[in-house]
């Protein structure tokens, strides 16, 4: 599932209910993925394995414009051991 516009400084809103929404509800969902103003969620039962998607996906899409913005910023948090998450859950950050 995609949540559009989480942080859309237009509609500022959205991320502040997705955030109580996901903060007082604790629904069984599992961000994965984080691109063009959408959080892609799973269960968390497949989180592993969509994570282990999009990273593959980013590997294979070279022709996509984002490619190299956020391999870098991979490896930079790589470095830094540290991986972005949103609600408990590691996620890929696709960068605009």
């Amino acid at each position: 599932m995609a949540l559009d516009d989480i942080f859309n400084p237009g509609v500022p809103g959205v991320v502040e209910g997705i955030a109580e929404f996901f903060i007082r509800r604790k629904p069984a969902l599992a961000p994965f993925a984080y691109c063009y103003n959408k959080l892609f969620v799973t269960t968390p039962h497949f989180h592993a394995c969509y994570l282990g998607e999009a990273l593959k996906f980013l590997d294979e899409v070279t022709w996509l414009p984002t490619h190299q913005r956020t391999l870098q910023s991979r490896r930079e948090n790589q470095a830094n051991n540290f991986a972005p998450a949103i609600f408990g859950y590691e996620v890929v950050c696709f960068q605009p």
